[in-house]
């Protein structure tokens, strides 16, 4: 019988059920282009709030001024349909390798949903979103080091393997939370001294077991 961590780790790693029905309605009519890896698109242009159709790849969504990583979207995903209300923090989204996006008004996104009445599955996408952003933040706001890491070593894992071939360990673990860079590698270093997680030239390979404490 999987345990409550295990059960909510994969719920952490599986796309939404209803993500590919709304992406096959709001799709209809609409222009997708192909993007190299590192591009960066922004979530308002001008006033106007876009949506993201991610039909192939994945995306990191990510906070200035330090582009801490908020939150991984592989394909099939929408993003944009929560206004982000801080004026504070810059909100931006970068591919991670080549993937396949479309770019459409929130408003647009919307008036299509009102159209086809889709607002049952819209409503449990979004919950969805929102009980994956909340998990994802108790797990990275937790009370040790070790515990923040020991999360993310675990989602890591748990990525398809072109992400996780495509960024090291310690790069995705400093990306995604606060903790400084000397503290994640010296971690690091003792996870793979106990012959608990395998690294090799920063990236990593597999884990064998994390403990609960170090």
């Amino acid at each position: 019988m999987k345990d409550k961590r295990t059960i909510i780790q994969e719920f952490l790693n599986v796309p939404s059920p209803y993500a590919q029905e709304l992406l096959r309605e709001l799709s209809e009519g609409v222009k997708f282009k192909v993007y190299p890896p590192r591009t960066r698109f922004n979530t308002e242009d001008n006033g106007r709030h876009n949506c993201f159709l991610l039909r192939a790849g994945a995306i990191n969504i990510c906070a200035d001024p330090n582009d801490r990583v908020i939150s991984i979207q592989q394909a099939p995903a929408i993003l944009g349909f929560i206004t982000l209300l801080s004026s504070a923090v810059d909100f931006r989204i970068y591919t991670l390798f080549e993937s396949e996006i479309a770019v459409i008004s929130r408003e647009k996104a919307f008036s299509v949903i009102a159209e086809k009445n889709l607002w049952e599955i819209y409503a449990k996408h979004a919950e969805i979103v929102a009980n994956r952003l909340y998990l994802q933040n108790m797990f990275i706001t937790a009370p040790t080091s070790y515990e923040i890491l020991r999360h993310l070593l675990i989602d890591f894992i748990n990525q398809p393997v072109n992400i996780r071939h495509s960024i090291t360990v310690e790069r995705y673990v400093c990306e995604r939370s606060k903790l400084s860079r000397s503290g994640v590698l010296k971690i690091l270093a003792k996870l793979k001294e106990g012959n608990h997680i395998v690294i090799e030239k920063g990236i990593l390979i597999g884990i064998n077991d994390l403990p609960e404490e170090l």
